[in-house]
Order: C-alpha cells, then sequence, then structure tokens
C-alpha cells in the first residue's frame, strides 16, 4: 500500500495544471494562445488517465502492477506534440525503474503488433491480387466485372465509412476488431467459395450466362453468382476500412501516448508491413497459380483465410493486453463519450435518431476543421493512373510494347520503393516537421511524374526512333517508381498531421474514418475518368489529369500550412 499511495501522490501532484505549465518550454507571443490551449487539454486528458490509474492501482493490495507501472512512465513522458521536443525525465528511482520496464514490455508487445498486423495485411493483399486475377482468367475479353466490384465498394465506402468510425468510438476495442476480421475472413472465404464453382461446376457457364446466351438456368446461376461476389467484396472493403481506422489510427494513436517520435516509428513500420505484404502476396499468388492452378490456389487461399481467422481472434487479445494503456484511455474514451452524450445528444433525441443528421453534424464539424484539406490533399493523390494498379497494368498490356515479365518486374520495382518512404520521412520529420516533410514529399512526386507524364504523351509516337522509345519509356516507368517513395513519404506525413489534430477529440475515430470516405469519392472519380478515357490514345490524358490532381494536392497541404501557422 505504501508503493501505491507513493506513486498516487506523484500522480496527482504531476498532472496539475501548474506543474504541467512548468516543463513546457515558453512560447513566442505569436503562438502563447496555441501553446496554452494545447496545454490545458493535455493537462486534462493526463489528469484523466492518472485519475483511472489510481482507481486500478487502488484495488491492488501490496505493489503497483509492473503493468500500470509502464503506463505511469509513458504518461510521464511529457512529449511535445508539435515538434517532437521530449521534457526532461525524473531522476527519482521508482521513474527509473518504470522507464526500464517500459522499455521491456513495449518491445515484446511492438512485436505483437507487428505480427498481427503482418498476417491482416498479407491476407487482404492476397484477396485483392486473387480477385482480380481469378476474374480476368473468367472474363478474358472484360473488365467490366472487377470494375464494378471496385466501383460498389468504394461507393459504399464513401456512405458508410463515418458510421464504421462511429463504431471504433463506442464499441470495446477488442469486440470490433474480432468482429471486423470475422466479416473480413468470412466474406474472403464465401469468394473464394464462389470462384471454385465458377472454376469448377460452372466452367462452361459462367461465359455464355455472363452475355445472356443459352438457357435460362445458366443465366440465373452465373448472375447470382456475381451479385454476391460484388456482396461480399463490399464487405470486405468495409471490414478492411473498420481494420484501418481501429488498429493502424485508433490503437497507433494511443499506444504511441503522445510522443511524436513513437507516432512516426509506428506509422513507419505499419507502412512498411503494408508496401512489404503487397510484394510478398503477389508473389505468393504467382507461385499458387503456376504450381496448383486456379483451383488449386482457391482452395489454399480459402483454407488459409479459415485458419488466419482462427489465430488472429486469440491473438487480438494478445496483442491488446501487451499495452496497458489500450484499456486505460478505453475507459477514459467511454466516460468523455458519456459525458458529451448526457450533454449534447440527448438534449435533442431526434438527433441521435436519425442518421442523415448525424452524419451531416460530422461532416459539418469535419470540414470546419483546418485539418480536413489534408484529407483532401491525400485524397486528390487517389486521382491517378500513375502507378501499378490494376488500371496502369492494363494498359501497359494494351500497348502489346511490354511483356508480362518486364510489366511485373516494374512493379515490384515500384513495390519495394515504396519501403523507402519510411526512411525518407522518419529524418525529414525530425528535422523540418510533419508539415514539411509532406510538402517536399509532394513537390519531388510531382517533379517525377512531370516526366513520366512527359514518356506517356510521346510513347506511342510511331516517328520515334528506338533510342527516343527508351527514353520515354525510361521517363514513364522511372518516374512512376521513383515518385513512389516520396509519396509514401507524403503519406506518413499527413497521417500524423491527421492523428495529432483529432487526438484528443472525443470522437476522432469517427471524424478521421471520413478521409476514406473522401478517398473513395476521388477513387470513384477515377473510375469515370478511366471509364471515358479508356483506349490505349486516350490513357495519356489520364496521366495529365493525375498530374494535375497532384499540383492540387501540394496546393490542399500548403493552405493547411498556412492556416495552421497563424492559428
Amino acid at each position: 500500500m505504501t508503493g501505491n499511495s507513493t506513486s498516487s501522490d506523484r500522480l496527482v501532484a504531476s498532472t496539475s495544471p501548474q506543474s504541467y505549465g512548468a516543463v513546457q518550454s515558453s512560447p513566442s507571443s505569436a503562438d502563447a494562445t496555441v501553446v496554452a490551449k494545447r496545454g490545458r487539454r493535455r493537462a486534462s486528458s493526463l489528469q484523466s488517465l492518472r485519475l483511472l490509474y489510481l482507481e486500478f492501482g487502488a484495488a491492488d493490495s501490496d505493489a503497483v502492477p509492473i503493468a500500470q507501472e509502464s503506463v505511469l512512465a509513458g504518461l510521464e513522458e511529457g512529449s511535445d506534440l508539435e515538434d517532437g521536443a521530449q521534457s526532461q525525465s525524473s531522476t527519482d528511482p521508482l521513474l527509473a525503474k518504470s522507464d526500464s520496464v517500459d522499455t521491456a514490455i513495449e518491445s515484446k508487445a511492438f512485436v505483437y503488433l507487428i505480427l498481427q498486423h503482418t498476417s491482416s495485411a498479407l491476407g487482404s493483399g492476397c484477396y485483392q491480387f486473387a480477385t482480380f486475377i481469378f476474374l480476368v482468367t473468367t472474363y478474358k475479353d472484360t473488365l467490366a466485372p472487377a470494375s464494378v466490384i471496385g466501383l460498389t465498394s468504394m461507393l459504399c465506402g464513401l456512405i458508410f465509412s463515418r458510421r464504421i468510425g462511429e463504431l471504433v468510438d463506442t464499441m470495446p476495442r477488442v469486440k470490433f476488431v474480432r468482429s471486423a476480421v470475422a466479416y473480413l475472413k468470412f466474406s474472403q472465404i464465401v469468394v473464394y467459395g464462389l470462384f471454385l464453382l465458377m472454376f469448377g461446376p460452372m466452367t462452361d457457364m459462367v461465359g455464355p450466362g455472363y452475355r445472356f446466351i443459352g438457357d435460362h438456368s445458366p443465366i440465373v446461376y452465373t448472375w447470382t453468382v456475381l451479385v454476391l461476389l460484388v456482396l461480399f467484396s463490399i464487405i470486405n472493403y468495409l471490414a478492411n476500412v473498420g481494420i484501418n481506422v481501429s488498429i493502424e489510427r485508433d490503437w497507433v494513436m494511443t499506444i504511441s501516448q503522445g510522443n511524436s517520435e513513437r507516432l512516426t516509428k509506428l506509422n513507419s513500420w505499419m507502412n512498411s508491413v503494408d508496401s512489404l505484404c503487397k510484394t510478398v502476396s503477389a508473389m505468393i499468388l504467382a507461385i499458387l497459380t503456376w504450381s496448383l492452378g486456379d483451383i488449386g490456389a482457391a482452395e489454399f487461399l480459402l483454407c488459409a483465410s479459415l485458419l488466419s481467422w482462427i489465430t488472429e481472434y486469440y491473438w487480438l487479445q494478445v496483442v491488446h493486453d501487451a499495452f496497458p494503456i489500450l484499456k486505460i484511455d478505453e475507459d477514459l474514451k467511454r466516460r468523455q463519450r458519456k459525458e458529451q452524450d448526457d450533454t449534447e445528444v440527448h438534449a435533442s433525441k431526434s438527433f441521435q435518431n436519425q442518421g442523415l443528421k448525424r452524419e451531416w453534424a460530422a461532416w459539418r464539424e469535419f470540414l470546419g476543421m483546418p485539418v480536413a484539406l489534408t484529407t483532401f490533399s491525400f485524397a486528390f493523390t487517389w486521382l491517378t493512373t500513375l502507378h501499378f494498379d490494376a488500371v496502369g497494368v492494363a494498359y501497359f498490356k494494351m500497348t502489346t510494347t511490354y511483356s508480362d515479365g518486364f510489366i511485373a518486374i516494374m512493379r515490384a520495382l515500384s513495390l519495394l520503393t515504396s519501403l523507402m518512404g519510411p526512411f525518407i520521412n522518419l529524418p525529414l520529420e525530425r528535422k523540418v516537421g510533419p508539415k514539411k516533410t509532406g510538402l517536399i514529399g509532394l513537390t519531388f512526386g510531382i517533379i517525377c511524374f512531370i516526366f513520366t507524364v512527359y514518356g506517356f504523351f510521346h510513347d506511342r509516337d510511331t516517328k520515334a526512333t528506338p533510342a527516343q522509345r527508351r527514353i520515354y519509356s525510361s521517363f514513364m516507368f522511372g518516374g512512376i517508381i521513383i515518385a513512389r517513395a516520396f509519396h509514401v513519404t507524403f503519406d506518413l506525413a499527413q497521417l500524423k498531421l491527421l492523428q495529432l489534430d483529432l487526438q484528443h477529440h472525443v470522437r476522432r475515430n469517427e471524424l478521421i474514418a471520413l478521409q476514406p470516405a473522401v478517398c473513395s469519392f476521388f477513387a470513384v472519380l477515377k473510375f469515370v475518368m478511366t471509364w471515358v478515357l479508356c483506349t490505349p490514345d486516350t490513357f495519356k490524358w489520364t496521366t495529365f489529369i493525375s498530374l494535375c490532381a497532384n499540383v492540387c494536392a501540394i496546393s490542399c497541404l500548403a493552405v493547411y500550412c498556412r492556416l495552421s501557422r497563424g492559428a
């Protein structure tokens, strides 16, 4: 009990506004108001967390648990969110012991988190590649089914993303993620099963049935399967949005505990895992289809989805328990949410019951924030054909100039250069901050895209010599590959800006989930653009529009930097 009371006294004393202000550096007169507001918000949050800590500690009779000591050490770290500057650590022996325990526990917990994210990202990557390849294999002369699946998924993401973010805010963390994983894996299993039907008993009817040729039964069976493919692909996409908002946004922000450096590293690792899993999943699918065929690959992936569902279901609890701050923060947010509901939402019962009104209120609040400009900046980069997605690969195949092997190598290089983004982002953020890092990343990306667009406009020039064509090809592929690293640098910077601005908001995940919604809207615009400009002769104009979209992206980010500087 003595240990508890000592830690409790130190906790309460360290969370007073006076003690918090004492460790802050003296702000300039221009930023005094901003710093004061941040100080009060941070002091209030830390005070609430420490009060919760006292409640947890009071239940123990003899000593403070090691896990709670690690939380104490993280909470007393006192980092500046904008610049990443950390306060001086205490020389108290007990605090020193807590710091050492915190480091050891977090190293182990960090491995747990990365393993969980790797399993999820690898399964999703294999699913995305397999779905497209299996559809192209089944319908060799049209991309319409794949396009419909992509378009409907993006539209549903635009409609339901906010609601998913609201669920992340209100549901217990483990319960929500387990539910999202269940929907994700179940949809994958059903889709793989449908492909097994198309490759097996329905092989002879999927082609004529798609074109309404032949008897009534094949047509009904074929379109029933296609409708189910679209439906479960939508479920899969929405489940992915939920996992992305929950683990890659909410969990990462909470685990960072306000430490700017830690937040940057966590974001970088999660992004690197995503990029690496995309590369590995493409290789895995290529090996499976080459060695087992389409049917064998679908069977293997179906079994893998079932196995990963079981393992991830139990592993999520292990990851959650490895970070005690997740539980403490969850209880705090539940109380804050209840207080806000009591004072604001329940003041008008119709507000809670009307989904459209709540949707509009969330959008209005988000769009009124300067940080919404970073979301639009990121969303503009989705309006592009200047990367090796299904659309870009389809164009290079249509030109018949480049072999499948060459395209595969270029695509692999692009995915590998994306792994360089975090290594560029981290030192830049340390030196100039996330705002300038995002601007630098977009600037160099646009420079690369200028060469790429030039290459696209001259690639089909019949008067060009072989040497000139090689130069144009190097501009096209080299620009796309190099720009990928700088765009990942920008992605990480804008994500951190969004996280920092919304970290203290009681409905932060609901607002953060609006970013996938905005991106889905721009993805729909991309589908429309590629549908209108779909021939090899007109595709070059999509690259010009993509370049203009990146210029709009850097303009939005520059305006945000200007507004936040004068805030």
